[in-house]
């Protein structure tokens, strides 16, 4: 009880505090005082003009109070939302996230031929020329096989596996056997008084290839399908969070996480869909291995395959999971009740009715972990024997680049070692990250505590098919979830490997993040959860807004 209390006041200082530094931030932003990086190393550009607010960033900041108005109507109550119920909650959460990024996107003046540029632009996004260079994927794959081949790329190109430009040349395809959608992102570029023909003037000497206007409006349309992709981070939280802890807990998370401004602010991106990869990873894995399904844990391995070929960098994400595998073998006995196993002794009949290890035994959770591994390595030696694409070569020579750029930069290990966390909080928002860093020293607090496997404050339970109950998992498992995430930060951080630019490279940590700011509301009643979502809610867009206001996320050249 008394952890509790101390838990309930570090969660309220939290919030206060929260709201206190996005005040401070906005204003020195404002003023032009806020620090955006190191002059001479790695620093933000500055807007150099005004930004106002329109009515299409006033619509997505109506919707996002809207979404919380709605979800803290379903989780407040002790009554267990029904299923409908959640799933408009969940879609509520993730068009939050659509309609604050399509709010800020539009306020920059000219947008769609600012982004048609970044989405063509050698120096901004070179998949997608990389992918028009291309006669088929077997020859990309190849090329990437290919280390002479490797040297002849463009640096961003030599830091990534091939999943980008793979991507642009399906996307190119898929929208060229199209004429409709070809004319409709035609239409949104003279919507501002440029045809597509004058854009690729604007192109001149940015690309190493001659382009078409079609070729523009593809090159458009494809970044912005690839950069929507991140308004299903929510659902895809909700869908971890829901492994770990409850549906309440799950809900609030799918509606912070639509809040973080490293999602909102860089259209054109390829990272959306890089977290949204590695969340699916996650989210089935988890599964896998709280219902000790074999098909989940094959389809783990291969969105595991596909977050490597999309980013080296998310495989991190892992860390987290194998905090949750650590726990499962360390407390079979709780990982058990938790999950509503009905025999504590860790053995029961399996699906087959065989006599294995029941779903959540130690033995069951390290078997599913070793079955993805051998899906995963699989999968790439089958890749590697089709297309010749190495991929423990193509990692070697990721990090060696990756090591060269930042030594020419002159981005000093040390500096950085530091200027990366402050970067990392400038991205994901003051509000969200102090209450996140509260809800997660609470949870690991819990790691060491008796659990009765339902919320501290409650003991919700929730309603499954036939009627039945489903416990929530035990507040401990989120701590150990927390150590991982802090451990894969901190290896990321220490490694040096990114020095600058992690605001936007590191996205894929923060709605994980985000998860420990729900899980905060455990240790409030539930009478004040309204005042402690809404106002990180509303300070996480008004934030956002401010550091639009003040840099060009993502610029063309």
């Amino acid at each position: 009880m008394a952890d509790s209390r101390r838990c309930s006041s570090l969660v309220w200082a939290s919030a206060g505090l929260g709201s206190a530094l996005t005040v401070a931030a906005c204003v020195l932003l404002r003023l032009g005082m806020l620090p955006l990086g190191i002059v001479g190393q790695w620093i933000w550009p500055l807007r150099q003009y005004s930004l106002a607010i329109q009515p299409t960033t006033a619509a997505g900041f109506a919707i996002a109070v809207g979404a919380a108005v709605y979800v803290l109507h379903l989780v407040v109550p002790h009554r267990t939302p029904k299923r409908d119920q959640l799933l408009i909650g969940l879609l509520l959460c993730c068009l939050t996230a659509f309609g604050l990024m399509a709010g800020l996107f539009l306020a920059e003046p000219h947008p769609f031929v600012r982004a048609a540029q970044a989405s063509c632009a050698t120096h901004a996004l070179p998949y997608y020329e990389q992918a028009m260079s291309s006669s088929s994927v077997g020859e990309l794959l190849r090329g990437y096989g290919d280390f002479a081949h490797r040297q002849s790329l463009p640096d961003r190109l030599r830091t990534h596996p091939p999943g980008q430009v793979v991507y642009f040349y399906y996307a190119r395809l898929a929208l060229f056997s199209s004429p409709a959608l070809v004319r409709i992102g035609g239409e949104l570029l003279r919507a501002e008084g440029i045809t597509p023909d004058q854009a690729t003037a604007l192109l001149t000497g940015y690309t190493t290839r001659p382009l078409t206007g079609d070729d523009v409006v593809v090159g458009l349309l494809s970044a912005l399908i690839l950069t929507l992709s991140g308004c299903a981070i929510p659902a895809l939280l909700a869908i971890v969070a829901r492994s770990l802890a409850d549906i309440r807990t799950a809900l609030l998370a799918a509606l912070l996480s639509a809040t973080i401004p490293s999602v909102l602010l860089f259209v054109p991106s390829i990272d959306g869909l890089g977290v949204v990869l590695g969340l699916s990873a996650l989210a089935s894995y988890l599964w896998a291995v709280r219902r000790g399904s074999r098909a989940l844990a094959a389809l783990s391995g291969l969105l595991w395959v596909a977050t490597f070929f999309w980013s080296i960098g998310l495989l991190f994400l892992a860390l987290p999971a194998a905090g949750v595998l650590w726990y499962r073998v360390r407390s079979p006995q709780t990982a058990c009740l938790a999950s509503g196993a009905q025999d504590a002794s860790g053995w029961g009949p399996d699906d087959d009715g065989s006599l294995l290890p029941s779903r959540n035994s130690p033995r069951r959770a390290i078997a599913i972990t070793v079955g993805v591994l051998l899906v995963f390595v699989a999968s790439l030696t089958v890749l590697y024997m089709a297309s010749g694409y190495n991929a423990a070569a193509n990692v070697a020579e990721i990090m060696r680049v990756q090591s060269h750029i930042m030594g020419e930069a002159g981005r000093d290990r040390l500096t950085w070692l530091v200027m990366n966390i402050y970067e990392f909080a400038l991205f994901m928002g003051p509000m969200l990250l102090v209450t996140s860093l509260a809800g997660l020293g609470c949870a690991l607090s819990r790691r060491r505590q008796a659990t009765d496997g339902d919320r501290a404050t409650d003991g919700v339970t929730d309603e499954v098919a036939g009627g039945a109950t489903d416990r929530a998992p035990s507040g401990r498992i989120l701590g150990y979830f927390g150590a991982g995430l802090l451990l894969a930060f901190a290896l990321l951080d220490i490694s040096g490997s990114t020095r600058g630019e992690v605001g936007r490279i590191w996205v894929f940590l923060m709605p994980l993040f985000a998860l420990f700011s729900a899980d905060a509301t455990r240790h409030l009643p539930r009478r004040w959860w309204p005042a402690y979502i809404v106002p990180i809610v509303v300070a996480q867009a008004v934030y956002a807004y401010c550091l639009l206001a003040t840099i060009v996320p993502v610029q063309p050249y």
